[in-house]
């Protein structure tokens, strides 16, 4: 089932301005502004310096429509709701025909019965996400423009 997706609309630098006008904001601040208003839609807009700004949408569909089971009849009522939010932040939603999708995520639920086996593969799970912060292995050092090997492994945490 989906879980979340992502795509990007085009934009014109017209619009950039004008939404910062209306919302007194700077676009880099957009998501913040409708962080409250839209809780299931994270925004950004980006020119990737080359001048083509583009509106960044992620979609957690499940918050979107409040329906934890998302199948393909579903897509009308998220189509209506990002219209809806495109209408507030755009102040149209005819760009909507022009966005580009660029991932959807999955989920797949699988009930598991048995309490120990749950709570080992938790414990595993919270394991696996505090240790995000390894250690780069260091083989040497760059003295004078010449790499020098140390005597021993070198491991450093940043």
């Amino acid at each position: 089932m989906i879980h979340t997706f992502k795509f990007y609309i085009p934009l014109h630098y017209q619009e950039v301005q004008d939404l910062q006008k209306r919302f007194n904001i700077k676009y880099t601040e957009l998501n913040r502004y409708f962080a409250g208003k839209f809780p299931s839609v994270t925004m950004a807009i980006s020119n990737s310096g080359n001048g083509q700004w583009k509106l960044y949408m992620v979609v957690d569909a499940i918050k979107l429509i409040g329906k934890p089971n998302i199948t393909e009849a579903d897509y009308e009522s998220i189509e209506k709701e990002l219209k809806y939010i495109l209408w507030h932040v755009v102040g149209y939603s005819s760009h909507f025909k022009e966005h580009i999708l660029l991932r959807i995520d999955f989920r797949f639920d699988v009930p598991i019965k048995d309490k120990s086996i749950r709570m080992l593969l938790m414990t595993l799970y919270k394991k696996q996400t505090k240790s995000y912060g390894f250690q780069k292995k260091y083989l040497g050092k760059l003295t004078n423009g010449v790499f020098v090997p140390y005597k021993t492994t070198v491991y450093h945490s940043f």
